[in-house]
């Protein structure tokens, strides 16, 4: 949507900003071209809002977590496993251990399930495992509150979104109104023609205009006769 819409309001401010060169102090095209500037950075921002992604750090440093030999690992033992909406290690049970190599853990905050290579697995670790599920739910709550921020913000630019776009409509109809009247002027320039005017032919004869008015026919033409002094 955003791509498109951004494309078409582009379109829009290139028209209005070529008005702009005839007729460059005229408010209302000023007006729209500040409100469609005004929608383009709404959409981008919105469009670029809905693309981003918390990106956390990856597989968080395991430095001091213990390797241990893979086929040791027996179902119901306690380890350390990655979480994969994050990429970091939390406390986990094994629930089962399959065939290809993968193991099936459910972690010990928030009981979420997940699958990890058997060889990712880590020695578990009660301190580490206390300090990570401390910070996981800081950092949760966290992202949770910056989300709500986000998802107000964002109404609030949709919100405006759609008063721009009332407004654009109302300047659009203005604009409309402006180059009709200013078309209606040019063509006033043009003379109609009058009943008075010249004869197109040499065998007319200029009108009086009371014909069809107060029941009188149109004035007749007698032949003038010749007055001879006595």
């Amino acid at each position: 949507m955003a791509s498109n819409d951004i494309e078409n309001y582009k379109v829009q401010l290139e028209q209005v900003e070529a008005a702009l060169t005839q007729d460059p102090t005229n408010d209302d095209l000023l007006k729209l071209k500040q409100d469609i500037l005004e929608i383009i950075n709404l959409t981008q921002d919105l469009a670029t809002e809905e693309k981003s992604e918390e990106k956390e750090e990856a597989i968080e440093s395991f430095e001091g977590l213990v390797s241990i030999d893979p086929k040791s690992w027996r179902v119901g033992d306690k380890c350390m496993a990655i979480w994969s909406q994050d990429n970091r290690y939390y406390g986990a049970t094994i629930d089962s251990i399959l065939v290809d190599g993968t193991v099936e853990v459910t972690f010990d905050v928030y009981r979420n399930k997940d699958v990890n290579r058997i060889a990712q697995l880590r020695q578990y670790d009660e301190k580490a495992a206390a300090a990570l599920a401390k910070k996981s739910k800081q950092r949760r709550d966290k992202l949770a509150t910056e989300r709500e921020y986000r998802k107000k913000k964002a109404e609030k630019k949709k919100l405006r979104m759609r008063e721009l776009e009332e407004e654009r409509e109302v300047d659009k109809r203005k604009w409309e109104s402006f180059n009709s009247k200013a078309f209606a002027k040019t063509r006033r320039g043009l003379v109609k023609k009058s009943i008075f005017a010249s004869p197109d032919s040499t065998s007319g004869r200029v009108g009086i205009g009371t014909c069809g008015k107060s029941g009188q026919e149109m004035t007749k033409f007698q032949q003038a006769v010749k007055y001879t002094k006595k």
